[in-house]
């Protein structure tokens, strides 16, 4: 290797590690913070347990579903309640990482996320019953109907979230934002 070659190489070497100095480098090489992942889970994620769990083992226990088919409603609703209590976390807590969002836009997101969840539920539902033989749907009127108290379970949650809000001077129902881990 010639000597002319060889300072071509250390000038680009060189050319390209000042290039990664550069801020726009310096934010793509540093991991990303993930405290508010680690937070919404601690504070939030006991509410749609709280529904997913005993459903679970009442059906497999009691076969609750068949005996009790009207039992769908509630649980979809409470589903509702407790996934969108859940998203509305984690979008109070993703203010470290993002920009603040307005009332509003922490209920868009969390009925965006209920609604987002509530299909894809739908569609755990639809590959138990074809790939593992699980009857869980019972057409469309049932997958409709779950979808509408899902949501409808959300809507309730802002709805009773906004009222204790303004009812209140102190929020009766947590913001996730009075201090970042």
């Amino acid at each position: 290797m010639n000597v002319s070659v060889k300072l071509g190489v250390a000038q680009i070497d060189k050319w390209v590690r000042r290039r990664l100095r550069c801020c726009a480098w310096k934010r793509m090489r540093n991991e990303p913070d993930t405290r508010w992942i680690v937070r919404t889970l601690r504070e939030a994620a006991w509410a749609p347990l709280l529904v997913v769990c005993p459903v679970f083992l009442a059906e497999g226990l009691f076969d609750m579903y068949t005996r009790f088919p009207w039992i769908d409603i509630p649980t979809h609703f409470l589903g509702g309640i407790a996934v969108t209590y859940f998203f509305w976390h984690a979008s109070a807590n993703a203010r470290s990482v993002a920009r603040q969002f307005s009332n509003v836009g922490h209920a868009v997101l969390s009925l965006g996320g209920t609604a987002t969840l509530s299909i894809l539920w739908e569609v755990f539902e639809f590959l138990s019953d074809h790939l593992l033989g699980a009857h869980m749907q019972h057409g469309l009127a049932d997958t409709s109907s779950d979808i509408f108290f899902g949501l409808a379970g959300g809507v309730a949650y802002l709805v009773l979230r906004r009222w204790f809000a303004s009812s209140t001077s102190v929020h009766a129902l947590p913001d996730s934002t009075d201090e970042m881990v």
